[in-house]
Order: C-alpha cells, then sequence, then structure tokens
C-alpha cells in the first residue's frame, strides 16, 4: 500500500493538473485524506461530488477508508458514496484498503452499505478477504466470512487466504480459515501449498494444526520433489522435523536427486538432526 499512497500523495501536492476535477471536489478529497470532518462537511453543502476521482481513481471514500476516519466515512456513505468504486491503477476497493488496515467498523459499514464482499482488484485478484488474512486480523476476516466471502477465492498466482495466513504463521486466522472449510491442500499455480510455506517460514504451531486438519505430510514439491520433511531438514528446524515424523512423514523419501532428508540436513551442517532422521 506504500507505493499506492505515494501515487495519492503526489497527486495531491505536487501534480494538481493531473486532477480531472472540480476545485470543490479536489477540496472535499484532500479533507477526506486528511481527516478534516469539519471541512468535508462544508464542501458537500457546498455540492462537492463525493464521487468524483483524482487521475489514479482515488475518491473521498477511498482515502478516508485507508487512514482510517470513521465519522468521514460514515457521512460521505450518508451522502451516497459509492461503496464499489475502485482505483483505476490497479481496483482497490474502500473495503480491501479498511480490511488491510483492521479497521473493522469501516468494514462493517461499507458490507451494510453494499460493499461486494468478493470485489477483487484487477491486478492480481486479492480481495478483502485475503488482505484480512494476510495481516492476522481474525475478527474482520470473521466479519467479511459471515457476509459471504468465498473461503477458497484465491489471488491470480493461486494464493488463497489460508495459504497467506499460514505464511505469515497467524495461527488463529488459519484455524477460524479451517473451520470454515478452507481447503488445506489448495496449491498455488507453482504447487506450493500452506504446509510447504508455513514450514518453509518456520511456524511449527501452525505446521501442526494444518496437519491435524488434513494436510499431506507426504506431497512434493514441484521441481525438486523434496517433501515437507526435507525442508525442515535443510533448516535445521528440530520441532518441525519433529512434529512432521509424529504425523507419519517418511524418513526414505528422496527428492530428484535421490536425497532423503537426513542426507539434507547432513549437507546443510545440522548434524544433531541425523540421529533423528536416520531411517
Amino acid at each position: 500500500m506504500t507505493q499506492r499512497w505515494m501515487v495519492l500523495i503526489a497527486v495531491l501536492g505536487l501534480m494538481p493538473m493531473l486532477l480531472a476535477m472540480r476545485p470543490v471536489d479536489e477540496a472535499l478529497l484532500n479533507a477526506a485524506f486528511k481527516g478534516d470532518l469539519g471541512e468535508v462537511n462544508k464542501l458537500i453543502k457546498n455540492e462537492a461530488d463525493v464521487n468524483a476521482a483524482n487521475a489514479g481513481g482515488f475518491t473521498p471514500l477511498i482515502a478516508a477508508a485507508e487512514k482510517g476516519h470513521q465519522k468521514i466515512v460514515a457521512l460521505l456513505l450518508t451522502q451516497g458514496a459509492e461503496v464499489k468504486q475502485a482505483t483505476t491503477d490497479n481496483g482497490t476497493t474502500p473495503l480491501i484498503v479498511a480490511a488491510e488496515r483492521g479497521y473493522r467498523k469501516i468494514v462493517e459499514m461499507l458490507l451494510t452499505h453494499g460493499a461486494l464482499v468478493k470485489q477483487a482488484t484487477t491486478d492480481d485478484g486479492t480481495t478483502a478477504l485475503y488482505m484480512a488474512a494476510q495481516q492476522g486480523r481474525r475478527d474482520i476476516v470473521a466479519l467479511l466470512l459471515a457476509h459471504g466471502a468465498d473461503v477458497r477465492q484465491a489471488r491470480t498466482d493461486g494464493t488463497t487466504p489460508l495459504f497467506i495466513a499460514a505464511e505469515n504463521g497467524h495461527r488463529g486466522t488459519v484455524a477460524l480459515l479451517l473451520d470454515k472449510h478452507a481447503d488445506v491442500t489448495q496449491a498455488r499455480t507453482d504447487g506450493k501449498t500452506p504446509l510447504f510455506i508455513a514450514v518453509e517460514k518456520e511456524h511449527p504451531a501452525t505446521v501442526t494444526l494444518l496437519l491435524d486438519n488434513g494436510a499431506d505430510v507426504m506431497q512434493t514439491r514441484m521441481g525438486d520433489g523434496a517433501t515437507a520433511l526435507h525442508v525442515a531438514a535443510s533448516q535445521g528446524d528440530r520441532k518441525i522435523v519433529t512434529v512432521l515424523l509424529e504425523h507419519g512423514a517418511d524418513k526414505s523419501a528422496k527428492d530428484t536427486a535421490g536425497q532423503r532428508p537426513v542426507d539434507t540436513a547432513r549437507q546443510h551442517g545440522h548434524n544433531a538432526l541425523v540421529p533423528l532422521l536416520e531411517p
């Protein structure tokens, strides 16, 4: 989001000639961005267009939602601000930015006023649920799911909310998504699953949870045929190695180079794991 705000600030402050807006509409966008409720009220009374957008497609509602200005969001919505309107650069909506930033009350207001919970960005298919899961915002994930968010809706690269929550070690969010029937085996387009990414990022509690909910401990990685046990062995993570073995990982499994997990551990200097991994 940093890059997007750099664009917005540049357009607001340094490149006013690019704004295809009336001065009163430009002023409203600025006031919403700054959180100046009184000025927003005044400009609306002076017939500023609450849906006017700048060159990047930023509206007062998007600006207020991302900055967390709850009272301004409420006012704009009562004045007819369009909740589905998105930026022109990548299709970001007020709901997506509010979910990412963790503004639950704003998310709730937007949903109440008709925000599309499954609406995704146009560049990579990011949804509000994905952003909330990425940040570990369990309360917002629950709220979005209660309003019909698709727990299996993936980005264009196949990354699901479960995958990104597992990658970041947000165990509570992972548990909620699994409870709502997220597919523990659903992989990205490169074949990587939530289990593999949780092992790679060394989140033992998340690894355990995924395995307890049906993750395939024997699944191999595309390209090199490595198992999750190979990955844990290469990283020297004794706790995750132990968890994988307790869930039936095969010590004798070989990758495409013919290497077993114990061989991988030796190659990376993790000799303390050798007795544990010897078939």
